[in-house]
């Protein structure tokens, strides 16, 4: 009598750097010619992002009970997402990029008379007069990735409500491009997950 111990062996797929892409999405409220409320999710596909970075840090303490030398457990604290993003300047910022897009967006929509943008979270943003990217109410960042030669082959990764905190950039004789780096805090992330 013969046996067959055959096994299927699954291959595992890789993705590379190139075959991911940064969006940031957020949901605008906004009249429609006849003054009906309406609501749209914006996504914006951050075309000039160098890196995304995230790093995901929680605070460990030891529990001390009297007469014992040795802690009987470890308690977790809160768990605190920091990030950043970091994008190359071409013709303009990201921000006027941003601006510009929302704006063309909502070109014949109905806003109101200040020509403010209505994020769900009920924080706006008036095209004419933000100056910068800290004016940008809390946001969603999906990193997507498609596999080059297998478009069905695809995962996402979301880090939730985004707030920048910080920013700087760097202009020298010796760079290629000017960057602009924006540090950020978040409030949830996501593990990359597939996308069928």
């Amino acid at each position: 009598m013969a046996f067959s111990n055959t096994s299927t062996i699954e291959q595992s797929v890789t993705f590379s750097g190139t075959e991911m892409k940064p969006f940031i999405k957020f949901t605008l409220n906004y009249k429609d010619i006849n003054k009906n409320p309406n609501k749209e999710v914006f996504t914006l596909q951050l075309g000039t992002v160098n890196s995304v970075s995230v790093t995901i840090s929680s605070q460990q303490k030891p529990r001390l009970v009297l007469g014992r030398e040795n802690p009987i457990g470890i308690s977790s604290g809160a768990r605190l997402i920091r990030g950043s993003l970091v994008f190359e300047v071409f013709d303009q910022s990201i921000f006027e990029s941003i601006k510009k897009t929302v704006a063309d967006f909502c070109s014949g929509k109905t806003l109101d008379a200040d020509d403010f943008v209505v994020f769900e979270n009920g924080e706006s943003l008036r095209l004419d007069k933000a100056s910068s990217m800290f004016s940008m109410p809390p946001f969603d960042i999906l990193i997507t990735a498609v596999k080059e030669n297998d478009s069905s082959k695809r995962m996402m990764k979301t880090i939730k409500n985004v707030i920048l905190s910080s920013s700087s950039g760097a202009i020298g004789v010796n760079t290629l491009t000017v960057q602009e780096a924006y540090e950020f805090i978040a409030s949830d992330i996501k593990a990359f997950e597939k996308v069928v």
